[in-house]
């Protein structure tokens, strides 16, 4: 349990890494080649909000526990397709 809780907290900080980074590019302050499209970014949200849903399913302590798994699954998921098909 404490290596999946370290996996999703490393991820929410390569998230919000990537997140700065891409807001630099968008307005035009820093031009990194790699950040010029939100693909890196909505991958890194897609791995993220996975990771919180099988988080969530293993805390069966919290009472909001089923909530927070469909939610985090559907944003993973929703972020995942339009990575697949290439809408940004």
């Amino acid at each position: 349990m404490k290596i999946l809780d370290g996996m999703m907290w490393i991820s929410i900080a390569v998230s919000f890494v990537i997140s700065i980074l891409t807001m630099l590019v968008t307005f035009g302050i820093k031009w990194i080649p790699p950040f010029a499209t939100f693909m890196p970014l909505e991958i890194s949200l897609a791995v993220t909000f996975f990771l919180w849903g099988v988080n969530s399913i293993y805390n069966h302590y919290t009472r909001d526990s089923r909530i927070t798994v469909l939610y985090s699954f559907l944003f993973g998921g929703v972020l995942l397709i339009f990575v697949v098909l290439g809408i940004y």
